[in-house]
């Protein structure tokens, strides 16, 4: 059975939230880290709500919202979440309540409001959902363990799924990152992305070939994993028509140069961290820009490192790494 992404939706540092306007004017930032371009909310969530909601919250509903429409579907068979921080500034907030208050007492707001699985669960609540409401929280896989649970629920009967990678950034947490070099050379950053994940394929339905994470590999261990990946989904390195790769270091980085060394020089190479920066579900975007480009059939300019073959895209590889640590493969295809 075939997986198909029937709609998606991102909120990041770019304009990418209007399809229409998707990463047509770059814009700069003077802070050392990247925050989200948040759209006007009074289009796609109840401004009575919204007053309500933490910015990571308000990013999510806002993405959901916009997946479910675009997939006109009104309850999905699941909603299923990967995030590496949850709402991080409510913490914060609640952290800071106890010491202001000298542990006296509290309001529950900002607790209540600083689960990790608040996002899934404000969505459930608004869409009056009671259907399996699942969070992932695994640092740089948070994300794809959320895709594979979706999949795996189509594959055992599931019509629709709801999938979200969603994280936020601090201050505070740019802060604590930076001094244990979380972040490496790269600027860290945020975003909220969203998905329909479908078992019938729809026109513009971009179909996901297969999934592979990984963790703890050498460069010359992810070559060969990348073969194999290619190989059992019966795809040869010649009919990938471009590479989506989370370069945030530059080329110089081993792991993106051992990948790009295994195809073709002319073949587009894209560099989605540019749009997101580094954060825990930055590889959620990889997928939505990889929809993007195969729906669209092009190659966004401002993103694209190197590689001058823009034509024909029926199959786009990702790639991603965190911290060297955690590795994720997938496939993308019309």
């Amino acid at each position: 059975m075939k997986v198909y992404i029937t709609a998606s939706s991102a909120i990041t540092p770019q304009n990418t939230f209007d399809s229409e306007k998707y990463l047509d004017v770059w814009q700069s930032s003077d802070l050392p880290y990247q925050l989200a371009i948040e759209p006007d909310y009074k289009s796609v969530i109840d401004p009575k709500l919204a007053r309500r909601m933490s910015r990571i919250i308000k990013m999510s509903v806002a993405t959901g919202n916009k997946v479910l429409a675009e997939a006109d579907i009104g309850q999905p068979d699941a909603i299923v979440v990967g995030t590496g921080l949850g709402c991080i500034k409510d913490t914060e907030k609640f952290l800071r309540e106890i010491i202001n208050e000298e542990e006296g007492l509290l309001s529950p707001t900002a607790f209540i409001q600083s689960t990790h699985n608040t996002i899934a669960g404000q969505l459930a609540l608004m869409l009056q959902c009671s259907e399996d409401n699942f969070t992932y929280v695994n640092r740089g896989h948070s994300f794809e363990n959320a895709l594979a649970d979706a999949m795996m629920r189509i594959y055992e009967g599931a019509d629709h799924v709801l999938l979200g990678g969603t994280d936020e950034m601090t201050s505070e947490v740019h802060n604590i990152l930076t001094h244990m070099n979380c972040g490496g050379n790269t600027l860290l950053g945020e975003g909220a992305c969203f998905f329909m994940i479908s078992n019938t394929k729809i026109d513009g339905a971009v179909c996901i070939e297969g999934l592979d994470t990984v963790n703890y590999i050498t460069t010359q261990q992810i070559t060969e994993r990348v073969k194999s990946f290619l190989r059992r989904n019966n795809v040869d390195t010649n009919e990938v028509d471009a590479l989506i790769l989370g370069i945030g270091e530059g080329l110089g980085d081993p792991y993106y140069k051992e990948i790009i060394q295994m195809f073709t020089p002319d073949i587009p190479v894209i560099n989605f961290k540019e749009v997101t920066g580094e954060y825990f579900t930055a590889s959620a975007y990889a997928f939505n820009v990889g929809s993007e480009m195969l729906r669209k059939q092009c190659i966004f300019p401002k993103i694209l490192i190197s590689g001058n073959n823009t034509s024909g895209l029926t199959k786009v590889l990702i790639y991603n790494h965190y911290q060297g640590v955690n590795h994720t493969i997938s496939l993308l295809s019309l």
